[in-house]
């Protein structure tokens, strides 16, 4: 009985890890796609995700840290007027 709720807490302790942990380059585009981005380019590195991204005539930049998923950096500015046109979505890594 002892060694099952040992195993379970460890079970536990592993599963409450993994859901807390790491954004994907794939959730960034989801939740900028959603909100109504049409052109997305993602950096994905190490440990951080640089993303900018247009709506309309708006860009926004941000830096977001792969394992907590806190923004790091967020820029708005006018997009530029060849961005302003782009739709679609590029993930490189660096």
């Amino acid at each position: 009985m002892k060694k099952q709720l040992v195993m379970m807490a460890a079970a536990m302790a592993l599963y409450g890890t993994t859901a807390l942990a790491v954004v994907t380059a794939e959730d960034v585009v989801a939740s900028l796609q959603a909100d109504g981005y049409s052109w997305i380019e993602v950096k994905r590195g190490p440990t951080q995700i640089k993303v900018e991204a247009v709506k309309g005539t708006s860009k926004v930049e941000k830096i977001i840290d792969i394992e907590t998923g806190r923004v790091l950096q967020t820029e708005t500015e006018n997009a530029d007027p060849e961005d302003m046109g782009r739709t679609g979505v590029q993930i490189r890594d660096r």
